[in-house]
Formats: structure tokens, C-alpha cells, sequence
């Protein structure tokens, strides 16, 4: 007897014609990615859709959180109103007078101490606690000098005769080392207060270490170079100050004010940690938001570029229109030293034919825009660029660190100088922190100045 196999129906299938085998994988390798570019389409759709909805909730929290600040003058800081902004010796200043233990704040050692106790351990040996007494001695600005020999001056200085321990801070907030700044700073303790303990703080930022050539120790010294942040160490330190000072009102609130500030030197930041917690939290709720906020994230730096041409399009157009007289556009090849992004402007002075340089400088994470003057190919001689460089410094606060490229800089104020979302977004606005206008009045100080120095007939043209 032979058994039959039977097929259900559902299952029976009469082709009508022969395929081969490969021809039905490449039809099912077809349909699998036709599926897929479908299912792609429909999660970008998905993830659009959602951003769009994320970030207009965003926007409606943002414009809380400003009817918040508004409410209640959260935006408010006498910092600010005074021009503190990023000037390294306003910020060290304001450090030396918290620290004094005779300063006007009225709480003695407290805050000193609470400074000395957050130094960190030596990278090499260990360090003992240092004891803040009402004798230590608070200086800025102090000169520092070796065997006749000047070696600058130090940022702040703090001796505890009492204690027997000094302790040099060098603040940097934008501005770059001096050449070997750390090592004549050694030198120069090495031979102060030999039986004292002896450290060089280097505060910036981010709290990243000094230059190589500062930070090869030099040989049988006695003197550690510690690092520090304004980010980690002085926002932590400020916040226990707060703390200490509970019963002192004024004092306390001053320094509310000032953490603010410092913040945004450091992070930039506008909003409260609620809205920023807030905003987290929405991102990151389900897959087709957190994904178009990937998305987003992947094309930040498209996106700033495109910005950052606007900004110098437009820059470029108010500047030729009201300073074609003073200034000619420079083209700079990719090739160029100096030309490290397509962001950077450079402008030629017609009379001195000095060149200006309008650019983001990036420290570390964080970007600054500068005006910056360089002599390049100029024929002027030295003591034409010595004048010109006091001219600005002494009238105008430009800054010079010694740097034999640069004639001087300046970094514009706080309102309208972050190179980052803020920046743009006032941009698209309308340049509601007036970008345009606080530029071209900083290159109108090198024109009067130029102008000045003719006057007198110090004839700077070639």
C-alpha cells in the first residue's frame, strides 16, 4: 500500500513558471530593504514629529522661566553692572578680599580656611593641612624678582608667617601662560621663606594643567604646583562661603550674585538647574524623542557653522558700509597660520596696515569672541606699535600678555561675546545684544587712537 503526503490547501502553491534560486534572493533581499528604507521613514517621521513637539514645549518653558526671572530680578547682578565680566584682575580682586582675613566681609579667617582645606594633594607628595591665621597677609598684583632679575608679578599672594606657609595663585580666566610664567614663579619662591611650605596654584577654568615648559619641575625644588577650576574648586568654595555667611546678609547675597557670574563664565549658563532638569527629563522620555534629539546633537556643529556664516555675512556688509574708509577685507587661504576656522574675520588697517583679527577663541570647551590686532607683514617699526598698544591699553582696557605676534586684543563684554547657542539665538532675533555696534566702536578705538598718534605727529601710515 503507498501512503500519500497531503499539502494542506492553504499551503498547496502551483507555480506558474520556474525561479531560480537567485532570483528569489535578490527579490527578497529587495523587498527586505524597500521594508526597511520604509520603516526608516516612517521612525524619522516619528522622531520629527516629536522633536518638533519637544522643542516647542521647551520654548513655553523658556519663556516661564524668563517671566520668572523678570518677576523677581534674577537677572540682576552688580557684577555685571560693573564690568567684571572675564578681567582676570577684577576676579582676583574680589578672591583677595573673601580671603583676607581682615576684609570687610567681618568673618575673620572663615573663608580663608574653607579656601585652604579645598587645595588639593600635592601630584608628588602629600600635603598637611594648612591653618589660616588673622595674620596672614592678602597681596595682588605683588612684583616678583630674582637677583635684580624682574620675573612679573603674581596674581595673588598669601603668606602665614604663623603658620609657615605661602602660597602664590596664578589666575588665568581667557588669557594664555607668559612664557615659562610657572617656572620664574618657582624660581622666585625657591628662594623666599625657605623653612615655609610653599605652593603655586594654578586656577583657570577648567582647571587644566600649565603649559609643558611651566610644568617641569625644577631641579631640588620645594615648591608644588597645584591646579585648580573655577568650575569645580571656586564654585564649591564660593557655595560654602554662602553657607558661613548666613547671618550676614549683604554678604551673603553678594556672593549669591557672584557665583552667578562665575557660572556663566564657566558653563554659560542662563537657566535654573529646575528647568534644566526639566528639559533632561522631557529629552529622554521615550525612543522617538530621544532619538530626533540625537539626531539634533549629531548635526550641532552643521548647524553653528551655517550660524557663524550669517554672522560674518552680515558682519562683513555693516562693516563695509560704515568703516570702508579705515579698513580693507583680507582673503585668507585654508593654508594659513593663522587661519584655523572659516569663523575668522580679518580685516587690514589702511594707514598702519596692521591687521585685526575678529574670531571665536576657544579655551578648552568654552569660546570667546576677540578683537585682536597683529603686525604680520607691517612695515611699522617698534616704537610705533609700542604707542599704539599703550594708547589702547591705557584708554580702552586691551589686554597684552607679551606675546611678540600680537600688538594687544580685547575680548568683547559678556552680553555679546559667547560664541555658543546664546550668541546665535540673539542673532536670529535680531542682534538684540548688539553685536554689530559693540565691534565697530572697538575698531573705532584703534582708529582713534591711529588718529591721535597722527595728531601729534606721530605719523604711524607707511
Amino acid at each position: 500500500m503507498h501512503q500519500c503526503l497531503l499539502r494542506p490547501a492553504s499551503l498547496s502553491f502551483q507555480p506558474s513558471h520556474q525561479e531560480s534560486p537567485n532570483a528569489t534572493d535578490a527579490t527578497g533581499r529587495q523587498d527586505e530593504q524597500n521594508q526597511r528604507a520604509t520603516n526608516i521613514s516612517v521612525m524619522n517621521e516619528l522622531s520629527l514629529s516629536s522633536l518638533t513637539s519637544l522643542l516647542a514645549r521647551i520654548d513655553a518653558m523658556l519663556a516661564k522661566d524668563q517671566e520668572h526671572k523678570n518677576r523677581y530680578g534674577l537677572d540682576f547682578n552688580v557684577f555685571r553692572l560693573c564690568g567684571v565680566d572675564h578681567y582676570e584682575t577684577k576676579h582676583s580682586s574680589i578672591l583677595a578680599a573673601l580671603l583676607d582675613p581682615k576684609g570687610t566681609h567681618g568673618l575673620g579667617t572663615a573663608f580663608l580656611q574653607s579656601f585652604l582645606d579645598k587645595i588639593p594633594a600635592s601630584e608628588a607628595i602629600g600635603r598637611e593641612r594648612l591653618i589660616a591665621s588673622t595674620d596672614s597677609r592678602v597681596q595682588t598684583e605683588v612684583p616678583v624678582d630674582s637677583d635684580n632679575e624682574n620675573l612679573g608679578r603674581v596674581d595673588i599672594l598669601i603668606n602665614d608667617v604663623a603658620n609657615q606657609w605661602s602660597i602664590v595663585i596664578e589666575n588665568k580666566i581667557f588669557a594664555s601662560e607668559g612664557a615659562n610664567q610657572i617656572a620664574r614663579y618657582r624660581r622666585w619662591l625657591d628662594t623666599k621663606q625657605t623653612n615655609f611650605t610653599r605652593y603655586i596654584l594654578f586656577l583657570t577654568l577648567d582647571g587644566h594643567a600649565p603649559g609643558t615648559d611651566n610644568h617641569q619641575p625644577l631641579p631640588e625644588s620645594k615648591v608644588s604646583v597645584l591646579r585648580m577650576s573655577w568650575k569645580h574648586d571656586i564654585l564649591s568654595w564660593l557655595s560654602e562661603c554662602v553657607r558661613l555667611a548666613v547671618e550676614r546678609p549683604f554678604v551673603r547675597e553678594t556672593l549669591r550674585q557672584y557665583i552667578n557670574l562665575v557660572k556663566q563664565l564657566t558653563e554659560g549658563l542662563t537657566m535654573s538647574e529646575e528647568l534644566n532638569r526639566e528639559i533632561v527629563s522631557l529629552a529622554t522620555k521615550d525612543y522617538e524623542t530621544f532619538r530626533g534629539v540625537v539626531q539634533l546633537m549629531r548635526q550641532k556643529s552643521a548647524i553653528f557653522n551655517t550660524l557663524a556664516d550669517r554672522v560674518a555675512t552680515k558682519l562683513k556688509t555693516h562693516l563695509g558700509e560704515t568703516n570702508n574708509a579705515f579698513w580693507t577685507w583680507e582673503t585668507r587661504s585654508s593654508s594659513d597660520p593663522f587661519s584655523k576656522s572659516d569663523e575668522f574675520i580679518f580685516l587690514r588697517h589702511v594707514s598702519s596696515k596692521l591687521i585685526v583679527r575678529i574670531a571665536p577663541e576657544s579655551i578648552q570647551e568654552i569660546k570667546k569672541v576677540y578683537v585682536g590686532m597683529k603686525r604680520e607683514d607691517c612695515l611699522m617699526d617698534d616704537s610705533q606699535v609700542m604707542r599704539i598698544r599703550e594708547g589702547l591699553i591705557h584708554e580702552y582696557g586691551w589686554e597684552w600678555k607679551g606675546n611678540t605676534d600680537w600688538v594687544c586684543w580685547k575680548y568683547l563684554p559678556n552680553d555679546c561675546s559667547w560664541w555658543n547657542g546664546d550668541f546665535f539665538l540673539d542673532w536670529l532675533a535680531g542682534d538684540r545684544r548688539n553685536v554689530l555696534s559693540t565691534i565697530e566702536n572697538t575698531l573705532d578705538e584703534i582708529n582713534t587712537t591711529i588718529a591721535s598718534m597722527n595728531t601729534a605727529g606721530q605719523v604711524v601710515s607707511i
